[in-house]
């Protein structure tokens, strides 16, 4: 079974929902300073609850873009025992196969998750 098939399998996600919670996760770990398991973690737990999507739902694209499969070791450890190297070209690696955002999406992208950062009441709906 190939990625997208695995995917689309055990994903309650739109496939608008993955490819930007790729791409999010990606933008934001790239600018951690600090790579372990605390800093990944709480990265992606918050990028979750940011998007208003339960952590169960929003980690099967993470399972199957780091470890091949939807069962695994706990992958966002994997994250950090793997490195942020070979973690950013799987997770670049399973955006591209999805679908990776066009120029026109990727501005629009950034806008939303910069705005997805803010305070509930501050964030604005530009997607």
């Amino acid at each position: 079974m190939t990625f997208k098939e695995t995917l689309q399998r055990y994903q309650k996600l739109t496939e608008e929902q993955v490819r930007q919670s790729l791409q999010f996760a990606i933008w934001r770990l790239e600018s951690l300073f600090t790579w372990n398991n605390d800093t990944v973690s709480q990265t992606l737990m918050d990028l979750a609850n940011q998007m208003g999507i339960k952590l169960r739902d929003f980690m099967p694209a993470f399972f199957i873009a780091i470890a091949g499969s939807t069962a695994s070791t706990p992958v966002m450890q994997t994250m950090v025992t793997i490195g942020p190297d070979l973690t950013f070209s799987r997770l670049r690696h399973a955006l591209e196969i999805v679908g990776g955002p066009s120029k026109k999406e990727l501005k629009v992208w950034e806008k939303l998750n910069e705005s997805l950062k803010l305070p509930k009441n501050d964030a604005v709906d530009e997607a």
